[in-house]
């Protein structure tokens, strides 16, 4: 269990701040909080949003004994269940209408009074590429202003006049811009650079890299890619898909070299990486006719679809333990076929037929002339798989949409 880290009194003075820049409080802020009380009853509670003019509605927490007032009613979401929300009546809220009316004239008139005298401050301002620790906004509350960067932080008092002590902060890098699933924390910094590190909650990993670093001379990040996400470790996520009918370059599709619209590729290929499993499947009208599951630990964005990697198969024959002659993407010339996955094949035009293929992208005519229904020329590429439980020859194989690559990745 992580233990509490001292506050440093001589340097900050409320307490409630300290708790949070020590990492001990988990009290979350809330936009429309006007203050918040800890230790105290319902009844105190409700009597705390009473007796302050500004007081629309309180939150009280059994568990915590915690007592949360709001200026707002629309600020009510999300409450738990040992949660008790406390209206004030519409009579009361008239009365305090009136007084608050009063103020603004006395105000005028240089006069004050008990009711119109600052309690509290209210939502902090926001600052720009910083996070706000502190939870408490009465009078004599302070508030400390850290940049995400580590660079700088600012403390601010709620004065008498019920306003914020206004601070100037000076970040020097700007919060990367990430996906708002992705958590940013501070690692380190020197006199150059800043290091911060990514991460994602339980159950979910990172597309890409999680270590960013930013030179402080120019405030560039570098590690930040536009794309990171957090996403399920459990789900398969689809990185690439190549349909039937395209042009002849299947390889330029996998390789960046040639993209055309009926191909999908997501930039996660170039960035072969945290990869755990990777699912090659064959697919008619959007589902998958067959697939093969590989082991993606250590791989590249070739070697990845390897024979000895193979976990799992639609196909009972093809293990990895079993015989195959081939088990490739960019696959062999002879006959233009890639993405070739066969138990054995020749390279003599006779023997072409025979041979024991589980699945093929290709463009040529020749092996064409083995499959009934099949032109005997082809100018763009046609996906050819096995739906035999061992494996098919060539003149058995049957015609698929398109082929996909999903990817699994680590947490």
């Amino acid at each position: 269990m992580k233990q509490p880290r001292p506050c440093p009194v001589d340097i900050i003075t409320d307490m409630s701040v300290c708790e949070l820049v020590s990492g001990n409080s988990e009290v979350p802020r809330h936009y429309g909080m006007l203050d918040q009380f800890t230790k105290v009853s319902k009844k105190r509670c409700i009597e705390l949003c009473n007796e302050d003019i500004k007081c629309v509605r309180s939150s009280y927490n059994h568990m915590l004994k915690l007592c949360k007032i709001f200026e707002f009613y629309e600020t009510l979401v999300d409450t738990e269940s040992t949660e008790f929300i406390y209206l004030k009546s519409t009579e009361l809220l008239e009365n305090d209408k009136n007084t608050l009316a009063d103020c603004r004239t006395n105000s005028i008139s240089g006069t004050t009074s008990d009711a119109c005298t600052a309690r509290h401050c209210g939502e902090p301002k926001v600052q720009v590429d910083t996070e706000i620790l502190g939870n408490m906004y009465r009078v004599g509350s302070k508030i400390r202003y850290n940049c995400v960067d580590g660079t700088d932080l600012k403390i601010s008092t709620c004065e008498p006049s019920g306003q914020w002590s206004d601070v100037s902060i000076s970040c020097r890098c700007s919060k990367p811009q990430v996906s708002s699933s992705v958590g940013f924390t501070l690692q380190k910094f020197n006199e150059t650079h800043i290091q911060g590190k990514l991460s994602c909650s339980e159950g979910l990993g990172l597309l890409f890299y999680n270590q960013v670093f930013c030179q402080i001379s120019n405030g560039q990040w570098t590690g930040i890619h536009e794309e990171n996400a957090c996403v399920n470790i459990t789900t398969w996520f689809k990185i690439y898909d190549y349909s039937g009918g395209c042009d002849v370059f299947i390889v330029k599709g996998w390789k960046k070299d040639n993209i055309n619209p009926c191909v999908y590729r997501h930039s996660k290929v170039d960035h072969w990486y945290n990869i755990s499993q990777v699912k090659f499947d064959v697919v008619i009208n959007n589902t998958s006719v067959a697939f093969i599951i590989l082991n993606g630990t250590g791989s590249n964005n070739y070697s990845w679809f390897s024979h000895e990697r193979v976990i799992e198969s639609s196909w009972p024959g093809l293990t990895s333990s079993s015989t195959v002659g081939i088990f490739s993407i960019t696959g062999v010339n002879t006959f233009n076929r890639r993405w070739f996955v066969a138990e054995s094949y020749s390279s003599d035009k006779s023997g072409l037929c025979d041979d024991k293929v589980w699945v093929t992208v290709t463009w040529s005519g020749d092996q064409f002339n083995c499959i009934s229904n099949m032109p005997s020329t082809a100018v763009e590429t046609v996906i050819l798989y096995s739906n035999a439980s061992p494996v098919s020859s060539m003149r058995d194989m049957l015609l698929a949409d398109s082929i996909r690559v999903s990817i699994k990745v680590k947490e």
